[in-house]
């Protein structure tokens, strides 16, 4: 299980950015991901070769002005379910480990203001973000990382 406690650095840069004319912005939600994996063919304490499994991940953050009494702000709610296929290299202590995958996933974006809300899906459709939109969700990724 995994919970980002901190904002990622791109989320501090953007409410960083210096922007002498316009309001600056806020950034403030949560993701929450985990996984299991299981490694049907080799059993070793430290395991390696072929795994599969599923993996979920939910986010909800919130944009807004920083500093200002506006109570509009923009809120982005992304749910991910998939199943993954990899393979897991060990050498020494380094690990790698290739995956890959497919799955369920339905991102909203909504415009909250005082008089109502917009999702952004029925303002811009899939005119924009086609394969944003789409709920087939396909996984490719790599991790690095040390074993202990």
């Amino acid at each position: 299980m995994h919970l980002n406690l901190f904002k990622s650095l791109l989320y501090r840069t953007v409410e960083n950015i210096d922007t002498t004319n316009q309001s600056k912005v806020s950034i403030n939600g949560f993701r929450v991901q985990g996984g299991v994996r299981f490694y049907p063919i080799n059993k070793t304490i430290a395991p390696r070769g072929l795994w599969l499994g599923p993996h979920f991940s939910y986010m909800d953050f919130k944009i807004k002005p920083k500093n200002s009494y506006s109570k509009d702000y923009i809120e982005a709610i992304h749910l991910n379910m998939n199943i993954l296929v990899g393979y897991q290299f060990i050498a020494g202590r380094v690990v790698f480990d290739l995956y890959t995958g497919i799955g369920y996933k339905k991102n909203d974006w909504t415009l909250h203001y005082a008089t109502g809300t917009h999702r952004f899906d029925d303002i811009y459709g899939d005119k924009y973000f086609p394969f944003y939109a789409n709920p087939i969700k396909l996984n490719f990724g790599a991790n690095l990382g040390l074993a202990f």
